[in-house]
């Protein structure tokens, strides 16, 4: 497990497609022909509200590390994972190539 400096709590708002499905005002919808179909006795056969899903903006937290990097030795960045080693990709594919070479 790494050496954790410091911990921080993000706070933020996700698009999510979770919500109800509630009715909404039909675009197509006219007015003027539903009232003369429903004169004549004919059932008029687009509705005035459609269900439909509502995009719902949810809130969402995660928590983020900052560590000492096995292989920079520095707390450069905050990372989401609490047995992270490296801080970076590019400390993690640099110390992957230097393993690789000692062989």
């Amino acid at each position: 497990m790494s050496n954790i400096i410091a911990k921080r709590r993000i706070f933020g708002r996700k698009k999510t497609f979770q919500g109800e499905f509630r009715p909404i005002k039909n675009p197509a919808f006219d007015h003027k022909k539903a009232r003369e179909a429903n004169q004549s006795g004919v059932l008029y056969a687009v509705d005035e509200l459609i269900p439909d899903y509502v995009l719902v903006r949810k809130k969402t937290s995660h928590i983020e590390y900052r560590i000492v990097c096995k292989y920079c030795g520095g707390d450069k960045g905050w990372v989401r994972r609490k047995d992270a080693q490296y801080c970076s990709a590019g400390c993690r594919k640099m110390a992957y190539k230097e393993k690789l070479s000692k062989g």
